[in-house]
């Protein structure tokens, strides 16, 4: 990413980006907030309960239509996870309990009506309508005002039939994540892959929604298509059967994480990609950098990453497509071992389990899934099995804090004990994976030129999702040498993935955007939408792609990061004066650091400094350790002329993060600028040790030092800052200048 000047400054040639230029859309993860939410203000007299008849009348469960011809079918479904996804309250199996949580008493009577008290006096009493999950947990939805459907916290363990908490911190009304929020809304996060033919109906003048749906669960529909016209024809086969690889899609429609590209309805036989952005493996805080599963990811993307996705192995290689269970046992590797046994199935290497594993039969470390595919607990009870199918190793947990599958069976013994044997039993077929991982968390670290050794492993990467993800972490690298004639090699990539990063990576190039035009006309919706999306400020736009545009933007409009790309698209087609509308929308959503902070970017990119200058003061005030805040803070007051305040707010930084380089580099120059000299100097003399290979901190230095009329002390620091970058254009003409006659 180009960076600009936090000062007019002569001798600054690189800062810190004051606007963040996403380069892509609908990449920015918003974390969960302790802020006010604005949208659903709750109090008990909002709160209205209505018939689930109003709504939709849940239809015989559509099965029932079904069973004459597919009766062993329609039995497995019925009582699967999918058809029990979403139910009504009589059909669930809740009890009566008692939570205390935080200064929260939550009490659920013999009716199951939730009362729930606060210390401070708050009672709230609702009656919830439906419930949603099967197992470990299920969780109560209750219908608040207009429209919205909220998951109840706490939820209900079915295992020990007991109330308790699904998030481990306190969550008070009014914050985004608390119950009342918008991170727990289920019109908007969860339905649609708990209900059939699910319709959103958001309003965004009324903030409401009109929610429809045909049946409640995963019914038969979801998946094949118009039954209906099958039952009156059976002779339409095509509107029920499909090959594995366009079902596959189906299944990655929900289980995967990922955003709405448009309104249409994804239906049976659509391209996934189409419908959908998923979440991809370079986004620090969503995956481990060799690819495990950190957040709450679900398993679509890690098996499309993982080997055997590659080797044509399929969700219905493992799963039956209607109950959910697994086709053979897990237990006594019975599964893995229907392609891992000699002569081996679709290429899979022979595997003598004991032999490979080094355990005991029957012991959990002989179990082929307990190692490459180890459990992950979410909401406090779910255990979910990670689909990469990744390789323990230990000696990434010593490297980089990676988990790893012997550690956490064998507790009570060291890393260094687990890297003894894992070295000892699989060492070289480690080392592949160990050079990618260590150049992904360089990356995702921000680390400097990186940019070499990514080339080299997209070069040889063969798996698409992993090629799109280390083509997307290109972006920071664009000054070194390759990078650039990588992306536009990559925007003709096989892989719809691989092409839309590319396209956000072109976006960037100065001079390169002209060659997004032809992906604009891309066969797939994810690309056109990106390199529209990149080109919205320097390309007319046809009614077609404004038409497609607008879908992408109303499908997600009820959420904030679906009402940041609406300010963000005000401010690139030419409507500045739209962007104060659509952040305050936005923070209405959610009000935390992080869109403030983004609001506070695009206001001051508009042309209102005023509100700008409100927006990111109160990042701050919200999370006075908030690092970036103070920086782009700092920034922005220097570009308003508040030289003290920038100075302020760079001391802060440097306070909560010391090793800051950046922070270090623009608080030297405002020292510099204040009259400062030494203070200056030495500032900037931090910034050079903790920015190994940038060339900004010596090339600062050496202008004092020639202003000074010490030509001999600026050639040596412009001399270590050529090291760094042999090709710096500013060294290089000041070097010119003091060394001629």
């Amino acid at each position: 990413m180009s960076a600009r000047s936090a000062f007019p400054l002569s001798l600054l040639v690189r800062g810190i980006c004051l606007l963040l230029v996403f380069a892509g859309i609908g990449v920015l993860l918003f974390r969960e907030s302790d802020e006010a939410d604005e949208g659903y203000s709750l109090k008990p007299e909002d709160l209205t309960q209505t018939s689930l008849s109003l709504h939709s009348e849940m239809p015989p469960a559509e099965g029932m239509n079904c069973r004459a011809c597919h009766a062993r079918i329609v039995a497995q479904w019925e009582s699967s996870q999918h058809a029990l996804a979403n139910r009504l309250l009589k059909d669930s199996p809740l009890k009566p309990g008692v939570s205390r949580f935080g200064n929260v008493n939550t009490v659920i009577d013999d009716s199951l009506r939730v009362k729930q008290t606060r210390d401070d006096g708050f009672e709230f009493s609702s009656l919830p309508v439906s419930v949603i999950g099967v197992e470990p947990l299920v969780q109560a939805l209750v219908e608040t005002e207009r429209g919205a459907w909220q998951v109840f916290n706490p939820a209900y363990h079915v295992h020990t039939n007991g109330w308790f908490n699904a998030f481990p911190e306190v969550r008070d009304p009014g914050e985004w994540g608390h119950w009342t929020g918008r991170a727990m809304n289920w019109n908007s996060r969860c339905a649609w892959c708990h209900m059939t033919e699910f319709k959103k109906g958001y309003d965004l003048e009324t903030d409401s929604y009109e929610s429809r749906w045909t049946a409640m669960g995963i019914a038969c529909a979801q998946c094949h298509g118009n039954t209906v016209a099958h039952a009156a024809n059976p002779d339409l086969e095509a509107a029920v059967r499909f090959d594995r690889i366009t079902a596959q899609d189906n299944c990655i429609s929900c289980h995967s994480r990922r955003e709405f590209l448009t309104e249409e309805a994804f239906t049976s036989g659509d391209e996934v990609h189409d419908h959908f952005r998923i979440a991809l493996l370079d986004q620090p805080g969503v995956y481990y950098a060799d690819g495990q599963v950190l957040d709450e990811n679900f398993e679509a993307t890690s098996f499309l990453s993982s080997k055997m996705h590659d080797a044509g192995v399929t969700c219905f290689d493992c799963h039956n497509p209607h109950s959910g269970g697994l086709i053979l046992p897990d237990q006594n590797n019975a599964l893995c071992m229907s392609c891992h046994t000699a002569p081996g199935r679709m290429g899979a290497p022979p595997i003598q389990p004991t032999v490979h594993s080094h355990h005991e039969e029957f012991s959990a470390g002989n179990r082929c899934v307990e190692c490459h595919m180890p459990h992950t607990e979410y909401m406090q009870s779910d255990l979910r099995r990670d689909h990469g199918f990744h390789s323990p190793d230990p000696l990434l947990t010593k490297e980089l804090g990676i988990p790893n599958a012997c550690s956490r069976c064998h507790t009570d013994q060291t890393v260094e004990w687990a890297i003894t044997h894992a070295e000892k039993w699989y060492g070289e077929g480690l080392e592949p994976r160990r050079e990618r991982t260590r150049v992904v968390a360089a990356a995702q670290a921000g680390e400097s030129r990186q940019g070499k050794a990514l080339l080299g492993l997209i070069a040889s990467e063969s798996n698409a999702v992993w090629r799109a993800s280390l083509v997307s972490l290109l972006r920071p690298y664009l000054d070194e040498e390759g990078v650039a004639n990588q992306l536009v090699t990559s925007l003709k990539d096989e892989s719809e993935l691989v092409r839309s990063m590319a396209v956000q990576g072109v976006a960037l190039v100065p001079g390169l955007q002209g060659t997004l035009r032809s992906s604009r006309k891309d066969e797939s919706r994810l690309v056109r939408l990106n390199a529209l999306w990149n080109t919205l400020s320097r390309e007319n736009v046809s009614a077609k792609e404004r038409e497609e545009l607008e879908g992408w933007l109303r499908v997600n409009e009820d959420d904030a990061v679906g009402l940041l790309n609406r300010a963000q698209a005000a401010l690139r087609t030419g409507k500045p004066q739209e962007v104060p509308v659509w952040t305050e929308r936005m923070l209405k959503r959610d009000n935390s650091a992080g869109p403030n902070l983004i609001a506070g970017q695009l206001l001051h990119a508009a042309g209102f400094p005023d509100q700008a200058k409100v927006k990111l003061e109160r990042v701050v005030a919200i999370d006075p350790q908030n690092v970036e805040g103070w920086v782009v803070l700092g920034m922005f007051r220097g570009e308003q002329g508040d030289l003290p305040g920038a100075m302020d707010a760079f001391r802060r930084t440097v306070v909560a993060d010391p090793e800051h380089g950046r922070a270090w580099y623009n608080l030297g120059l405002a020292q510099l600028q204040s009259g400062d000299r030494d203070a200056g100097l030495l500032s900037l003399g931090r910034a050079e040790a903790l920015l190994e290979q940038s060339p900004d901190p010596s090339y600062a230095i050496a202008t004092v030092y020639a202003q000074d009329g010490n030509p001999a002390k600026a050639l040596e620091f412009l001399n270590r800052a050529l090291e760094r970058q042999p090709r710096h254009r500013p060294s290089l003409q000041l070097r010119m200048q003091l060394m001629s006659p």
